[in-house]
């Protein structure tokens, strides 16, 4: 029989998604308590406090801002489900050390950060985005967004497949069929 429950209490803020909350879970064991107060400081938690009970006698024992050691620390032992599918997955298709290992070091950190679920799709659709030169918001006709690349024909520098003939003010992306043919009006700009 356990001499102590713990219980891992946080906060987060409001935000333009929605409204701020606290929430708590069981945690039985103190290290337990301490991973999961971490991953909730780590996912942006205002406020973390980890409570130990006995009986029913609640205490605070660790409130708030973790020192930055305690939140760096990771158990770098065992090799984490995600990075052990990577290596499995790489190994089939033989392209050999030298990209291996490259993808596996991304993996490996993409692990480390914790995510889950939601976070973890979000996250690799950013990067994969990213990664790809493709840009997060509509491109806008702001001027400085266009780079004249011969007489009367602009590319866009956030995106390098967007080509204008006026500017920025419409656009077409070479990624699309040469058939389609489809002009983009491009978002005004607020400059």
């Amino acid at each position: 029989m356990k001499d102590y429950e713990y219980l891992v209490e946080y906060r987060f803020e409001a935000t333009d998604r929605g409204i701020g909350y606290v929430e708590s879970m069981t945690a039985g064991t103190y290290e337990y308590a301490m991973q999961v107060a971490k991953n909730f400081h780590e996912y942006g938690a205002k406020e973390v406090t980890i409570l130990r009970r006995k009986v029913s006698d609640w205490k605070p024992i660790h409130q708030s801002g973790l020192p930055e050691s305690t939140i760096k620390e990771k158990q770098m032992n065992e090799e984490s489900n995600l990075v052990a599918h990577a290596r499995h997955e790489l190994s089939l298709i033989g392209n050999g050390p030298m990209i291996d290992d490259h993808v596996l070091e991304i993996v490996k950190i993409f692990s480390e950060q914790g995510h889950s679920g939601y976070s973890a799709m979000y996250t690799a659709n950013l990067v994969n985005k990213l990664l790809n030169f493709e840009n997060l918001t509509p491109l806008t006709n702001n001027p400085d967004e266009w780079v004249e690349v011969v007489d009367e024909l602009w590319q866009n520098k956030r995106n390098s497949a967007a080509f204008s003939k006026d500017g920025g003010k419409t656009y077409t992306l070479t990624t699309d069929a040469v058939e389609a043919k489809i002009t983009y009006t491009a978002q005004t700009s607020a400059v």
